[in-house]
């Protein structure tokens, strides 16, 4: 482990990863398989890889829980998105968010029982391939990931149209949402492709993930000049081709359901503290916000509020004196250092930068009319954020400063920029748990902003009291008029096509992100404004 003055001397000259500098505090071994080895081992069976990602996000065991919970956020619903459309939802909206490793992950996406995707070949995808409502439905995904969003009235309701009313778009926004959380998550760390996903990524994208991810910018892995061709036209499930045996078959699923129950009991416990009634959730958020969100307070499934709510809770509404808080990272010897009001901010810069103009007033409301932060501080830490000069983040030390810039950087897609400037977060604070709880509030700012921009109606103000607001802050802050994210009437809501190839793509002119996921008129789908 380091020690304070160890990490004050971190140089940035070799360009590490905010991953590769906390690895030093991540959790191994027995202390880690006692805690999580659960939850890795149900993410071998249903993505086919334990990603090794989460010995550092261990550090923080908020971070894990949330995890879970997440990931068993949806366990009680009756799902009207099967689960091809799920998977192809997360890659399509981790590679239009430039995130190699979550479009890695995503492409073996299977169930708890059945097991996960086996990755054969390439990934090929086209239109033919697709219903109509499928069409649909991730045309609204890719506008919803772009920024700023190009969701449009008309997307939402071709989706309600052929998934079930909105408790079907609920469910779509709800994958979108924690695959945005673990996009952010990995990006901000820069997490490594260990070796299945590297295979896996050599596999499905033929390598070509190598031009979003930090690899090429650290420039510490190689790419592989052998990618294996299946015979096969279908990935296919795992699958043993070994003899049957009952007793090893009943042994196994005896042990998938008992690591399934633990896991369910971190998210029971993780979210213990909140409501279990619709009305009383609503009522938190009144208490919370000042108001009631509208696109929160209108979530129809229980379990999915209750999570948002509890990640709401643990990693941006926390207090000092908040048990998960007080017992800091793992080992219990770092306990963050990150004031409330300076999470406000951090909040209000990132939604800012997102475009995301209705949630960028919400956190305004927040911080201004319940916590006395004055309008000029958000006006200066945005300003500060946009101004940044990211070419020379060895000098900065403080610890705002840097937090609003990479708020701002993550919402922007500025990955480059983020990478660069990211481990002087740890010099600057020289607190692990300071570090982790900045990554977890970007991550759950990032699932909120991807579940507003799909399910979000933008008519009129939502409460008197924002309202109120609006006109009185809102002109100085830019939100005297908040509308649909700018840029929405330019997207074309007709296009059929979605075409993900790989071959003859210039990796040294253009992004693969903007060079795979391409519209029928020729225009762009890609992600990301930092090419």
């Amino acid at each position: 482990m380091y020690h304070q003055s160890t990490i004050s001397s971190i140089s940035t000259a070799d360009r590490p990863t905010l991953q590769s500098l906390l690895d030093p505090f991540a959790v191994y071994g027995d202390q880690f398989d006692a805690r999580f080895g659960c939850l890795t081992s149900i993410l071998e069976q249903v993505i086919g890889t334990s990603p090794s990602a989460f010995h550092t996000y261990s550090i923080w065991p908020l971070l894990v829980e949330s995890y879970a919970s997440l990931l068993g956020s949806d366990r009680r619903e009756k799902m009207k998105i099967g689960l091809d459309l799920r998977r192809l939802t997360g890659i399509v909206s981790s590679l239009v968010a430039q995130c190699a490793y979550c479009s890695a992950l995503g492409c073996g996406l299977g169930d708890v029982f059945n097991g996960a995707v086996k990755v054969t070949q390439p990934l090929r995808i086209s239109a033919g391939d697709l219903s109509a409502g499928e069409r649909k439905a991730i045309r609204l995904v890719v506008a919803a990931t772009k920024v700023p969003a190009r969701v449009t009235v008309g997307m939402q309701v071709d989706v309600e149209k052929g998934f079930g009313g909105k408790v079907g778009m609920q469910q779509l926004a709800n994958i979108l949402a924690v695959t945005g959380f673990t996009n952010t998550l990995n990006a901000l760390l820069a997490c490594e492709l260990d070796e299945p996903l590297n295979k896996r990524a050599n596999i499905a994208f033929k390598g070509m993930l190598y031009s979003l991810g930090p690899h090429q910018f650290k420039n510490r892995m190689k790419r592989s000049k052998k990618a294996s061709e299946p015979s096969s036209s279908e990935p296919t499930t795992t699958s043993s081709t070994s003899s049957w045996n009952p007793f090893k078959y009943i042994f196994d699923f005896l042990h998938l359901y008992n690591e399934w129950t633990r896991v369910l009991r971190i998210t029971d416990g993780f979210q213990s503290k909140l409501p279990t009634t619709h009305t009383a959730l609503n009522q938190w958020l009144e208490n919370t916000f000042g108001f009631q969100p509208r696109y929160l307070t209108q979530i129809q499934s229980l379990e999915i509020k209750r999570v948002y709510c509890t990640l709401l809770s643990k990693l941006v509404f926390w207090t000092d004196q908040d048990d998960d808080i007080a017992s800091g990272t793992f080992d219990g010897v770092y306990k963050p250092d990150f004031p409330f009001t300076d999470r406000l901010i951090v909040c209000y810069v990132y939604m800012m930068g997102a475009s995301n103009h209705l949630l960028a007033l919400h956190f305004a409301y927040v911080a201004v009319a319940r916590y006395g932060v004055q309008p000029w501080e958000l006006e200066m830490a945005l300003m500060a954020a946009q101004d940044f000069n990211h070419k020379e983040p060895k000098e900065m030390t403080d610890m705002l400063e840097i937090m609003v810039a990479l708020g701002y950087y993550s919402a922007r897609r500025y990955h480059k920029r983020m990478w660069r400037l990211a481990p002087r977060l740890l010099v600057a604070t020289e607190n692990p748990a300071t570090v982790m709880a900045f990554v977890s509030l970007t991550s759950v700012l990032t699932l909120l902003h991807r579940y507003s921009a799909m399910v979000e109606d933008w008519r009129g103000a939502e409460q008197p009291e924002v309202a109120a607001f609006q006109l009185s802050e809102g002109v100085s802050l830019g939100l005297d008029k908040v509308d649909a994210f700018s840029n929405s009437r330019d997207f074309d809501a007709s296009v059929e096509e979605l075409e993900i190839e790989w071959d003859d793509v210039d990796l040294d002119s253009i992004n693969i992100a903007s060079a795979s996921l391409r519209m029928a008129v020729g225009q762009v789908w890609g992600g990301g404004v930092d090419y």
